[in-house]
């Protein structure tokens, strides 16, 4: 077993160990490669396996998905979200080759999951080229769900059904090797914010509620978006397969941001934690670092991934 985590609370100025789930990488569907704490306590490691863990890291509990493998996986408040799928990509290709696509969800602390209520047309997604979706949660209250087809799905984080709230301008399509689109990145923080494209640009829309978006701009890029995040007070990042992006006026205007260093290949997510500060993954993980920021995104360092 091959999987070791690392812990900062001095946003990447030191670095230590915390205990891992005993497994490996991504292998078909065996293996996480992400985690997501809802607190200091509650946390999941996951894609495409599930572990959970009630006491900040240790132990790490399996969770039985019955042979789906999970995608992505959000928390908010005292609950989690997550995609489960029925894919048939093999090695640490986990997400390709996915066709089938439910939305489930847990409560802090607890080791079973159970699907969310949908309509029931959205109980079981079904595609039949391989597709991808997109969760993120709202202020903590309101989660929303960006559907193999384009479709948003809508629900209070505390409870009950979700709903449609609209149709997206795009589709997700393919997943990328961590199971996020390639073709629909999603955000949320002063409004919903949704990237569309591939290649070369990308067009950002913003909407408040999922049901009416509005185009923003078209924005020329030096390669691929790979992931798109966004806050409370309007800064949004993009990142990309050669770089990043920030706007500091909810998506409406974008400069390229400056990073020590672009690493060889981008980077595959990018996430702000405030008006300041956030953090970018570079798409080779064997670099063994982050990249962080202070000023809202427009500067952004590397941090080495270990004790110093």
């Amino acid at each position: 077993y091959c999987t070791s985590l690392a812990q900062t609370s001095s946003y990447g100025n030191k670095w230590s160990g915390l205990a891992a789930p005993v497994t490996g990488g991504p292998n078909g569907g065996a293996g996480v490669s992400q985690v997501r704490f809802a607190d200091l306590k509650h946390g999941w490691a996951f894609g495409p396996a599930l572990w959970q863990t009630s006491a900040g890291g240790w132990p790490w509990h399996q969770q039985d998905t019955h042979g789906l493998r999970v995608l992505d996986l959000e928390a908010g408040g005292q609950h989690a979200f997550a995609v489960f799928a029925s894919c048939t990509g093999t090695g640490a290709s986990y997400a390709a080759g996915c066709t089938s696509f439910s939305l489930y969800t847990s409560a802090t602390g607890s080791n079973s999951w159970t699907p969310v209520a949908v309509p029931a047309s959205f109980q079981t997604m079904t595609t039949r080229a391989a597709g991808s979706t997109s969760l993120v949660i709202a202020g903590g209250t309101t989660g929303y769900l960006l559907t193999p087809a384009g479709e948003v799905l809508t629900g209070a984080v505390t409870g009950g059904s979700w709903s449609v709230a609209g149709k997206a301008p795009c589709a997700p399509g393919p997943a990328q090797t961590d199971g996020s689109p390639t073709a629909a990145q999603l955000a949320t923080g002063k409004t919903l914010l949704l990237a569309c494209g591939s290649g070369n640009q990308a067009t950002i829309y913003s909407s408040a509620d999922g049901a009416s978006w509005h185009r923003l701009t078209t924005l020329p890029l030096a390669g691929p978006a790979t992931s798109l995040s966004s806050n409370s007070t309007g800064q949004a990042v993009l990142a990309t397969t050669a770089g990043l992006y920030y706007s500091a006026d909810g998506g409406k205007t974008w400069q390229a941001a400056s990073v020590a260093g672009t690493p060889a290949g981008g980077f595959s997510y990018v996430g702000m934690t405030n008006a300041t500060q956030g953090v970018a993954l570079p798409a080779k993980a064997s670099l063994g670092e982050v990249f962080v920021t202070s000023d809202g995104g427009r500067t952004w360092t590397a941090s080495p991934v270990r004790g110093r």
